[in-house]
């Protein structure tokens, strides 16, 4: 620890007096008369001094109750004063200056200051590491849970291939057996002719000898080497050309019943017979008799095909490289500049070609012009990244595209797809933003995509005409979306392109979806347990096609919006309350759609979820989200 050695009563040599002060420029002690002529030498070291009563009580603050503060004001003006009795004017001056501004507890400040930065940042990159790991985590869980999709279907086809091996191994070497009746004592080349005596003098002279073949073949293959495990045999029938060679490969293993005296099927003593010929013919009834139920329904047609595509990983690169971003800002100057901040909006464009971005954080609002009406959008609205993505509106060819930073709005054509308003939409978290029906006058009844990636649109799949939709959702892989003239819920699988009807809809995760009814009630649907539950309906008279948008503010905190502009109001949902607020009131423009976004500083892709009409859950990733509340009855 640092230590003056003022204890020691440590003398001047110049003046025979006490030090009584330290500048820390020159880290040396002084008396109250050379304090007087070192500060007249140093001028600027006159800031740097330090009365050592200052020195006693700021070291004695800090064992009990001493608390730092950079506006410190030091009131021990008089303590000095009484020390200093018999100095002049000037060194009283010095020691109430520095008694006022204490250097050690500036310095202590300093320290703390670089602690509370350095642990704070060490903090901070454990978190990120963590939401790293996580992150690539998930994306080896959905490859890992895909090779297993495949492995499953596979295994349908594999799973019954060994045992029927196994049954059809047994059958076959009871045969090459008995064929082999009267060589049993070294194994020989195949016979196959059951006319053949192969020299019945030989057999007689063993005429105590039992000949004995496998009630259960898998006993004779379970041995300690590798030739008798059914891969290993299976393996040597696929480098077989023929039977024969097969058999020549394995005479001294699973064709040599010599070695296997266990199989003991028959039990048949020679004397039995009058020849070998009559032993065979009845080995042979009893061999059919055993055998004869061995033929099944196993379908040995089925032709395994593995279509494996020329995949450019460029491109999953891309969709990885956009999801996770670290981002490492030097800070040159903490003292005086500090980080942007965060701030959440939410976007909402009217009938009359504007648009109005709510500061959710500071709770402001401005007006941005769009050029054109995004009536029918309510559905149609999702945020990734900085961009908020608007299809469905009356300028069905064209979709749109606002800067949440720079207050600016993109239009572009829709190529290769015919556009409509009133569409849903969905995002898979990586490239494909899902785009659901619509009209175009008429009912589109399709379902299209598009590439934000390469900005491409296609084509995809078919629904079954009904037009507009509540909310649709991506979620494990699936498309799940309520339709508004419907009580379903209808399930699109992207793989398969399959669509499936249900009443309460199904899925292995964990999500809730939010529905405002026609009735007014207000209804959250889990897609796990299949469940409805009623929450607080909104203070409202009249339901009408309208946005509604969920936001995640912390761990404890949840807020679900529903913009109704100036005719039906603006509201916020607590999830935690079960509690409708009315909210924005000064608002007095038509609503069609709405978005949140967050932008300045870092942008949390666990902020929001990407939902379409409300849903929340674990496994939905990106930073912005929209919904819908239309007509919906259950």
């Amino acid at each position: 620890m640092f230590s003056l050695l003022i204890t020691n009563q440590v003398l001047c040599t110049d003046h025979n007096e006490i030090f009584k002060f330290i500048c820390f420029a020159c880290n040396k002690l002084f008396c109250s008369q050379c304090v007087t002529a070192h500060t007249r030498h140093y001028p600027l070291h006159s800031f740097q001094f330090e009365h050592v009563s200052d020195l006693k009580l700021n070291l004695t603050s800090s064992k009990s109750s001493f608390k730092i503060d950079r506006d410190i004001n030091n009131n021990n003006n008089d303590n000095n004063n009484n020390n200093n009795n018999n100095k002049n004017n000037n060194i009283i001056n010095i020691e109430n200056q520095y008694s006022s501004s204490s250097v050690i507890q500036n310095k202590i400040i300093q320290l703390w200051d670089q602690l509370k930065i350095l642990s704070t940042l060490d903090h901070s990159s454990n978190l990120v590491y963590t939401k790293i790991h996580n992150f690539f985590e998930s994306l080896h869980q959905a490859l890992i849970l895909e090779e297993q999709r495949l492995k499953r279907n596979l295994n349908h086809v594999t799973d019954p291939i060994e045992p029927k091996v196994e049954m059809l191994l047994k059958e076959l070497v009871q045969l090459i057996n008995i064929l082999n009746i009267n060589n049993y004592k070294q194994p020989q080349p195949l016979q196959l002719s059951l006319s053949e005596d192969s020299q019945d003098s030989e057999g007689s002279e063993d005429s105590d000898e039992y000949y004995s073949f496998a009630d259960d073949v898998s006993n004779n293959l379970v041995d300690q080497t590798k030739c008798f495990q059914t891969q290993e045999i299976m393996k040597s029938i696929v480098d077989s050309e023929n039977f024969q060679s097969f058999y020549q490969s394995n005479i001294f293993t699973i064709f040599n019943h010599k070695d296997h005296p266990n199989n003991n099927v028959f039990n048949i003593r020679r004397p039995q017979y009058n020849s070998n010929d009559d032993l065979k013919l009845d080995l042979l009834v009893q061999h059919n008799s055993i055998f004869k139920s061995t033929e099944d329904s196993f379908n040995s047609n089925v032709i395994l095909d593995l279509e494996v595509g020329i995949y450019d990983f460029s491109i999953l690169k891309k969709s990885i490289g956009k999801s996770i971003q670290l981002n490492i800002i030097n800070n040159e100057n903490n003292n005086q500049t500090s980080s942007e901040p965060s701030y959440t909006y939410l976007f909402s464009p009217h009938k009359n070609k504007t648009a109005t971005i709510f500061n959710l954080s500071l709770g402001t609002s401005e007006e941005v012009p769009i050029f054109d009406c995004l009536y029918m959008t309510f559905s149609a609205c999702l945020t990734i990244g900085e961009y908020i993505y608007i299809f469905g509106g009356y300028t069905i060819n064209f979709f749109f595209r606002f800067s949440i930073r720079t207050k600016k709005i993109e239009k572009a054509d829709m190529k290769g797809i015919r556009g409509g308003f009133g569409t849903s939409i969905c995002y898979d978290g990586l490239q494909y933003i899902y785009i659901l029906e619509g009209q175009n006058p008429d009912q589109t009844s399709r379902i299209d995509r598009y590439d934000i990636l390469n900005n491409e649109f296609e084509r995809f799949g078919v629904l079954k005409n009904h037009i507009f939709h509540v909310l649709s959702i991506y979620y494990k892989e699936m498309i799940y979306t309520f339709p508004s003239n419907k009580n379903v819920m209808i399930r699109f699988c992207p793989h398969t392109k399959s669509i499936e009807d249900s009443k309460s809809g199904c899925t292995d995760g964990n999500g809730n979806a939010y529905i405002l009814a026609q009735d007014g009630s207000f209804i959250r649907y889990n897609i796990e347990f299949k469940q409805f539950n009623r929450l607080q309906s909104m203070p409202r008279n009249e339901h009408v096609y309208t946005s509604m948008v969920f936001h995640k503010v912390s761990d404890y905190e949840h807020n679900i919006y529903y913009m109704g502009g100036t005719i039906h109001k603006n509201y916020k949902y607590s999830i935690e309350e079960n509690e409708w607020t009315k909210i924005f009131k000064g608002d007095h423009s038509t609503t069609t759609g709405n978005s949140i976004s967050t932008t300045g500083g870092e942008i949390n892709n666990d902020n929001t979820f990407t939902i379409t009409g409300g849903i929340t859950g674990n496994d939905v990733s990106t930073t912005g989200s929209i919904g819908t509340s239309l007509r919906y009855n259950f």
